[in-house]
C-alpha cells in the first residue's frame, strides 16, 4: 500500500489523461471548435419557410480530424423545430478549419405572410468527429461513444423577410 501511494503522484505528473475513459473517448487531441456564424431564410413560400445556418469549425491539432456526422436542430417560436440532415463525408483540415452550411426548413407562420422579424430561435449544432490512434480502434472496439463537440445559441430573427 505504501508502494502505490508513494508512485501516484509520480505518475499524475507524467502527462498520462485524467482518464483512461477520456483517452478513449477523445484520444490525445483537443476538442474541435464549432461556432454558429449565420442564420438566414433563405426562401419563403405560403407553405414555409427555408433556413440556411452557416457553420464554422476548427480544429486546432496538427492531425486531420474526420466527422462521423453534424447534426443541428433549430427551434423557431411560433413555427416549430426542425432537425437538418447531415451533410455528406467532412473532415476538419490540420490546425485549419471548414465552413459548412446546414439547410432546413418549417412550416409558414399564419398567416402564411405574417413576418418573422423578432421570433425568438434557439439553434443547437453539434459534431460527432474520429479522433486519430490506436487508442480510439480501441476505444470504437469496446464500444465506447465518439466525442461530440457542441455549441448552442439563443437569439431573435431580425430582418428575415428580407429574403422572401
Amino acid at each position: 500500500m505504501l508502494v502505490t501511494s508513494m508512485l501516484l503522484p509520480a505518475v499524475a505528473g507524467c502527462g498520462i489523461p485524467r482518464s483512461i475513459g477520456r483517452a478513449v473517448t477523445e484520444g490525445f487531441v483537443e476538442r474541435p471548435t464549432i461556432e454558429l456564424v449565420d442564420l438566414a431564410v433563405t426562401r419563403r413560400t405560403p407553405e414555409g419557410v427555408a433556413f440556411a445556418a452557416t457553420v464554422e469549425m476548427s480544429n486546432p491539432n496538427a492531425v486531420e480530424l474526420p466527422l462521423s456526422g453534424i447534426g443541428m436542430t433549430l427551434s423557431v417560436k411560433g413555427l416549430g423545430s426542425f432537425d437538418a440532415p447531415s451533410p455528406p463525408s467532412v473532415s476538419l483540415p490540420p490546425r485549419g478549419s471548414k465552413r459548412m452550411v446546414l439547410r432546413g426548413a418549417l412550416p409558414a407562420p399564419v398567416p402564411a405572410d405574417a413576418t418573422l422579424d423578432g421570433r425568438a430561435y434557439r439553434c443547437a449544432v453539434a459534431a460527432t468527429y474520429v479522433p486519430p490512434g490506436e487508442l480510439r480502434e480501441i476505444g470504437t472496439e469496446s464500444g465506447f461513444p465518439l466525442p461530440v463537440t457542441r455549441t448552442s445559441v439563443r437569439g431573435t430573427l431580425g430582418r428575415a423577410d428580407a429574403g422572401t
